[in-house]
């Protein structure tokens, strides 16, 4: 049985974001484009990939939905939890379907505790949708603002959502030039005659 498309989480086109009100200390995050983990490696160096699940399994009715798949579908799913400063920063999931040892996706079952974004942005051949936002309400990752996307490659996709857990402040500034100088303040200065 299908799942009925009014009961799953809404997802909204990436055009959309600013209609969604999303705090501001999380449009960074949200709207980067490049790898999210590099980034919040900026942030928190101690930032570490957490595998919390890896292998075949069924897909959510969101992600059979996203994908056009059959309600029943099933493919490679890898979960994680991206952990830095002592916390959960942000948790991921990026599912395979049609999956079989040739498919053009296969190495991401090999990546071990590896970072998925490392590993996408170092391939050929690459293709990104565009970016759609969920605000923080629905039954995953209830709390917590999401992004996905979905990857092509020969044919296959690769869904992947994040879901920003606790992302507090402002990411670290890619550009690590001179510090500004403080602003200039009056100095009490004596009239001498």
């Amino acid at each position: 049985m299908q799942a009925d498309a009014q009961h799953l989480r809404p997802w909204w086109p990436q055009h959309h974001l600013d209609s969604l009100h999303p705090p501001t200390e999380l449009r960074p995050w949200l709207l980067h484009t490049g790898s999210l983990t590099a980034r919040l490696a900026t942030r928190w160096p101690d930032l570490q990939v957490s595998l919390v699940h890896v292998g075949e399994g069924r897909l959510t009715p969101e992600e059979c939905a996203r994908l056009s798949c059959g309600p029943q579908a099933t493919g490679w799913i890898r979960c994680v939890s991206l952990r830095g400063g002592g916390h959960t920063r942000v948790r991921a999931r990026a599912v395979i379907p049609e999956w079989h040892s040739y498919n053009p996706w296969s190495d991401v079952a090999y990546l071990g505790e590896r970072s998925l974004g490392d590993w996408l942005f170092a391939q050929t051949g690459v293709l990104r949708s565009p970016f759609e936002w969920a605000s923080p309400d629905g039954p995953e990752g209830a709390g917590s603002w999401a992004r996905r996307c979905c990857y092509a490659r020969h044919g296959a996709s690769l869904l992947l959502t994040e879901w920003m857990v606790d992302l507090e402040t402002e990411p670290a500034p890619t550009d690590t030039g001179p510090t500004p100088l403080p602003p200039l303040t009056p100095s009490a200065s004596r009239e001498t005659a």
